[in-house]
C-alpha cells in the first residue's frame, strides 16, 4: 500500500512508485481518476499513462466517475482483473461518494487482499484511511468515514504547504493519528513496518505528539492496514 502526499505522476515520485509497482500481482494495471470527475479526468489519465510508461508499466483508466457505474457488475468484473490500482488526487468528497459501498470498490479491496498493489495520492490517499477530511459547504473541513483500510488514521496531504492549514481547520482529535505527507512523499507498507519514501518527510501527529521521518525511515505508531 502507498499513501502519497500529492503532485503525483511526475519526477520526485520514482522511488515510491517503483515500490508500488514491485508489489503488484499479475493482472491489469488501473488508475482511478474518480477524484477529478468534476474537472478533467481524461487529462489526469493521460498524465498517469505517460508517467507510468516511463517506469515501464502500462496503466489504463478504470473510468469510475459516478456511483451507478461504480456499482455495475461489468465494472466490478473489470476491476477484479487488476493487479495494480492507483487512486489519483482531486476532490476527496467526490471519490468517497462514487466508491463507497459499491461493487467495484469491493472488487478492488478483494484484489488487494489477494495481493494486488494499491496506492493513492492526495485525495486518493485520504480516502483509503478510516477518516477522510472533506470540504464543508461555505468553508472549512470535517472528518468523514473513509474507505477504512488504515485504522485510526487520517491523511493530511501537501503537508509542506497548504496541508498544515488543513490540520488547523480540523482541530485536535486525540483518537486519530494524522499523517502529514509532503508532496512527492509517501508512506508505504508491504507486509513489514510502514516506511517513508520520497523527496520530503512524513509527519505523524497524535494529540500534542509529533514525529517526523525522512525517506527510508521506518514509521512507528500506525497499525498495519486492516483486512
Amino acid at each position: 500500500m502507498l499513501l502519497n502526499g500529492g503532485a503525483e505522476f511526475g519526477p520526485g515520485n520514482e522511488t515510491q512508485d517503483r515500490f508500488l509497482i514491485a508489489a503488484a500481482k499479475p493482472g491489469r494495471a488501473f488508475v482511478l481518476t474518480t477524484a477529478v470527475a468534476r474537472h478533467q479526468p481524461q487529462l489526469a489519465a493521460q498524465e498517469a499513462r505517460a508517467w507510468f510508461k516511463s517506469l515501464h508499466l502500462a496503466v489504463e483508466d478504470l473510468g469510475l466517475w459516478d456511483p451507478e457505474r461504480a456499482d455495475s457488475p461489468e465494472m466490478a468484473a473489470r476491476a477484479a482483473e487488476g493487479g495494480f490500482f492507483y487512486l489519483a488526487g482531486g476532490d476527496p468528497d467526490v471519490l468517497l461518494s462514487v466508491l463507497q459501498g459499491t461493487a467495484t470498490w469491493a472488487a478492488i479491496r478483494r484484489s488487494w487482499l489477494e495481493g494486488a498493489a494499491l496506492g493513492g495520492s492526495s485525495a486518493g490517499a485520504m480516502a483509503l484511511c478510516a477518516s477522510t477530511p472533506v470540504p464543508v459547504s461555505g468553508g472549512g473541513w470535517r472528518l468523514e468515514r473513509g474507505l477504512g483500510l488504515v485504522a485510526g488514521a487520517a491523511v493530511l496531504p501537501h503537508f509542506d504547504s497548504p496541508g498544515r492549514g488543513l490540520l488547523e481547520a480540523l482541530g485536535s482529535t486525540p483518537d486519530i493519528a494524522f499523517i502529514g505527507l509532503d508532496e512527492r512523499t509517501a508512506l508505504c507498507w508491504s507486509g513489514g513496518p510502514w516506511m517513508a519514501l520520497g523527496r520530503g518527510r512524513v509527519t505523524l501527529l497524535r494529540g500534542s505528539r509529533r514525529q517526523s521521518y525522512g525517506s527510508g525511515s521506518a514509521v512507528d505508531g500506525l497499525a498495519d492496514p486492516v483486512s
